[in-house]
């Protein structure tokens, strides 16, 4: 960051002091988080929360809708389930009635938002999970805080979600890459150049598992429980908002292809989209690339 100078240690602790109050929020890993508190509540019960949980709770809800179902923060009992959760259970291939029982705790109605008291109820046994917009929020909220600061110059990147702001060292747009959809490469399969937007990619290449020569991927699909098979390898969206980029990268990620273009096109969204082509005879041709119209001023020409 330019413009003004701060020590590296002062730029650190207000990250990370940002970083523990939203993790005290929304962090499903932690036991003693608000989120937790409310997946642990019996049925029936509600309990006050934090002004930006409920504001990021109420985002996700909306693009529940929005998405036409494909995102929903409700499906954590089926990503655990499925071993890509925060719980390190071991794994075993579960059966269709076990996945259809939690299934109905996948029910955006199993929750509640009281604006008037700002809390949360649980309506029916649920468990709510904000992983794909809450990162997206924190990269938001530290952007935020440098402006603040008077930097006018940044990038921020918290696992993969990124927001820049101004140019970069060489007083040029912000370049950044979209990877080739491979667990063990970290190959470039094209460049965009921004300014004062964030992107986010979501795929299946670093987070999967193979059962009976059955490729099963972390992004559940959670009008029918089970992880998705439509062959997109990876999303990827550039949007104001980081929380948004992150979310939309997610529901496009389980809508497929065809979903993606409706919504995009409806939508005005910026996406990227990086398909598997299963028909494919030559190594070269192995993937399928779609974007949208607002996405192409952002692809660096070569």
């Amino acid at each position: 960051a330019t413009d003004k100078t701060y020590s590296k240690e002062l730029l650190q602790q207000g990250v990370e002091s940002i970083l523990n109050r939203l993790n005290a929020m929304m962090s499903t890993y932690m036991p003693s988080s608000e989120i937790s508190r409310f997946n642990q509540l019996a049925v029936g019960a509600c309990i006050t929360i934090s002004e930006e949980f409920f504001k990021v709770t109420q985002q996700a809800v909306n693009l529940h809708s929005l998405s036409n179902f494909s995102f929903n923060p409700l499906v954590g009992a089926l990503v655990n389930r499925w071993g890509f959760g925060s719980s390190n259970q071991t794994f075993d291939f579960p059966s269709s009635e076990e996945v259809a029982n939690l299934l109905k705790q996948s029910n955006i109605n199993n929750i509640f938002l009281d604006i008037d008291s700002q809390s949360l109820c649980k309506r029916a046994q649920t468990k709510l999970d904000l992983s794909a917009i809450a990162k997206g929020y924190a990269v938001d909220q530290v952007a935020k805080w440098l402006t603040d600061k008077g930097l006018d110059n940044y990038l921020v990147d918290i696992g993969g979600e990124i927001k820049v702001s101004g140019s970069n060292q060489k007083n040029l747009p912000w370049r950044v890459a979209i990877e080739k959809p491979e667990a063990m490469l970290n190959s470039v399969y094209e460049v965009i150049a921004i300014n004062d937007l964030s992107v986010a990619t979501s795929g299946d290449y670093r987070n999967f598992f193979e059962h009976e020569g059955q490729r099963y991927s972390h992004t559940i699909n959670p009008e029918s429980g089970w992880p998705v098979t439509h062959g997109v390898a990876s999303v990827t969206v550039i949007h104001h908002s980081a929380m948004m980029a992150d979310a939309w990268a997610t529901a496009l990620n389980v809508a497929g292809l065809e979903k993606t273009r409706l919504l995009a096109e409806k939508l005005n969204l910026a996406v990227y989209v990086i398909q598997r082509n299963n028909t494919a005879a030559e190594v070269s041709d192995e993937y399928i690339t779609w974007y949208s119209n607002a996405f192409s001023p952002y692809l660096l020409k070569p």
